[in-house]
């Protein structure tokens, strides 16, 4: 039996805001496939069920986090509900059905939904998404790489970034409901139907494969919204698909799931407070919190600890430094001594968890 329990500071009001997207079908008088995940027969596939299964991996993700590195999110919870889950809430899509959905790429995809939500009334600046697409289905091509679930699944999607994780459901079956089904799932040996279902397992065609990977993607894409970018090793690396390691064997090797840059950046950021401290120089909105001039020379307001050059593209890490004491100014290399600084961007981080990426 699994016991997910840490402290919480709540001084914090600061939360991470799940999200079960149902859109329309072929009439706007009705969601698609009742707003169902896709599922095998001896699987329940309802929206509650949904409901139960995200709320759960929210709740491990939380543990995760607090484990490898003394810190984690807040999620919402009503004080009314006696089974002390957190609340999913659904979300209609607006004006698009699943047929226009389907025909998104990833980005086209996460750019609606961020943009739908964060004109909600869901939305506030002490609130980060994350979302599950209900309309995601298996139509398995064999023109392309069956491996690859961007191919074969419509209305697919595992992309975070800024206050959005989002992610496709296409394997939520093989996730538990209840916490006395998590060792059960993360050791549920039957086969993928590949016929009908995504095998999305790293390798393992296996349910428990596909659980592991597509819960680890999870914590990756919320990494991002957390402000961590691509890196060589860990979580943030392709360790994501291990992350059964870690609630099956108890591998809690800071080293395995984290580099030291991952982790400053996780203990600043304000999402992770559960120090009692104050975060009242905290504010991304505040335009002179890091100011860039023409000789491309950074200020910082309140003193910069971090900063990293990241690839364009891939947001993959090039260069990081970090600063043992804060510092006020940080001059950015000319071009002849970064060749390509122009496919770079530049994430910096202050000692107050204020943070910025400036395009260079």
């Amino acid at each position: 039996m699994f016991v997910i329990e840490f402290p919480v500071n709540p001084k914090n009001v600061k939360v991470v805001r799940l999200i079960y997207l149902i859109c329309n079908g072929e009439t706007s008088s009705s969601w698609f496939d009742d707003g169902k995940f896709e599922a095998p027969e001896n699987e329940t596939n309802t929206i509650e069920s949904a409901c139960k299964r995200i709320s759960l991996a929210a709740m491990m993700a939380q543990y995760f986090y607090w484990k490898t590195t003394g810190k984690t999110f807040r999620l919402e919870f009503d004080q009314q509900q006696e089974n002390n889950r957190p609340i999913v809430h659904r979300f209609l899509v607006d004006r698009f059905d699943n047929d226009v959905l389907w025909q998104m790429n990833e980005s086209k995809l996460w750019r609606l939904i961020a943009n739908q939500l964060m004109n909600s009334p869901l939305a506030s600046n002490d609130c980060k998404f994350l979302a599950f697409c209900s309309f995601s289905r298996y139509f398995p091509r064999s023109d392309e790489p069956f491996w690859i679930p961007s191919k074969q699944v419509k209305g697919y999607v595992s992309l975070g970034g800024d206050g959005l994780a989002l992610l496709s459901t296409h394997c939520l079956y093989c996730w538990p409901e209840k916490i006395e089904e998590i060792h059960q799932r993360l050791n549920d040996q039957r086969l993928i139907d590949v016929k009908r279902f995504m095998n999305d397992s790293n390798n393992r065609n296996t349910r428990s494969g596909c659980f592991t990977t597509t819960f680890g993607a999870m914590i990756h894409e919320l990494g991002h919204v957390f402000g961590l970018a691509h890196r060589q090793t860990g979580i943030m690396a392709r360790e994501f698909n291990l992350i059964d390691e870690f609630f099956l064997h108890q591998n809690l090797s800071v080293n395995r799931w984290w580099t030291k840059e991952d982790l400053i950046i996780l203990n600043l950021n304000p999402w992770f407070d559960y120090d009692l401290f104050s975060f009242t120089n905290h504010n991304n909105h505040d335009e002179n919190v890091f100011i860039m001039n023409n000789d491309k020379v950074l200020t910082s307001k309140y003193g910069l600890r971090f900063v990293e050059y990241r690839h364009i593209e891939t947001n993959f890490v090039s260069e990081s430094k970090i600063f043992d004491e804060p510092i006020q100014t940080f001059k950015i290399p000319a071009i002849e001594e970064y060749q390509k600084l122009s496919l770079l961007k530049l994430f910096v981080l202050d000692q107050n968890g204020n943070s910025k990426t400036f395009y260079l």
